[in-house]
């Protein structure tokens, strides 16, 4: 099946016969503006499974039409998760995040968004390379491209994930797992860092790490979802800020609005 046809496959399943997955029905009468006044509302929405680019538009319309907040786990959840790692990466190696160079392999929803906050953060656009399935993203590309993706297109011959890792101090995997190799580890700057968030198998981690293993620290672990996720959007409810922002000294919620204190 084509992508053209899943696509207008999945549209047809959610608007016939009837639009839409899930359907809510008021408990309480809402006949006066009182009713709709005592009536409780959505604390925030979070968004889930949303592929790019559609998630970005989604977000980006939901936050302009309503005033509760509005967190994507794929996004959010992920991109500080991959952001607090790369900053205390870059601290125990002894690098600045303005001076390194990144490889992603990925460009979906979770790339796209890891690569924006680390932007926000002080890395420089034209350090980022990027590669997804149909090679390195470069300036006049036609294939799978759309507008938030071509942000990161560079102005390169590189067409392929081993091309563009040469002198690399970080990796970000956030593709389809095993497409780095121990060969193109040996191809990275002094002590890279390495985040391998595609899930590949725990074989492969051990032989990325023998390969560089004489020139960087090597740790393993996984956030909890409920630490990136739930905790966080847990807290931009209890704050009802309908959005994160970044600066490069804190990571805090937009817009605080005053209200009582949610109960969970």
């Amino acid at each position: 099946m084509s992508e053209e046809q899943l696509r207008i496959d999945a549209l047809e399943y959610h608007e016939f016969p009837t639009p839409g997955k899930i359907s809510v029905t008021p408990t309480k009468a809402l006949a006066n503006q009182r009713d709709l006044a005592l009536e409780p509302t959505f604390g925030g929405i979070n968004l889930e499974d949303i592929k790019a680019p559609e998630c970005f538009y989604i977000e980006r319309k939901l936050r302009e039409r309503m005033k509760i907040p509005v967190f994507h786990d794929d996004q959010h959840g992920t991109a500080i998760v991959a952001v607090a790692a790369v900053l205390n990466g870059l601290k125990i190696v002894g690098k600045d995040i303005d001076k390194v160079k990144m490889v992603c392999s990925g460009a979906g929803t979770a790339a796209l968004a890891c690569l924006n906050l680390q932007v926000s953060l002080g890395l420089k656009r034209e350090n980022i390379f990027v590669a997804d399935s149909k090679g390195v993203v470069y300036k006049g590309r036609k294939e799978q491209m759309d507008s938030d993706k071509a942000v990161y297109a560079q102005d390169t011959a590189a067409r392929t994930l081993d091309d563009i890792i040469g002198g690399a101090d970080i990796f970000l995997g956030l593709s389809a797992g095993n497409v780095l190799t121990a060969e193109m580890c040996k191809k990275m700057a002094r002590q890279p860092i390495i985040l391998a968030m595609a899930n590949p198998s725990r074989h492969d981690r051990e032989a990325l790490a023998r390969a560089v293993l004489d020139r960087r620290h090597h740790h393993e672990g996984r956030p909890d979802r409920r630490l990136r996720c739930d905790g966080l959007h847990h807290r931009q409810v209890r704050r009802r800020s309908r959005c994160l922002i970044t600066s490069r000294r804190t990571w805090r919620p937009a817009n605080p609005r005053p209200g009582p204190r949610a109960e969970f």
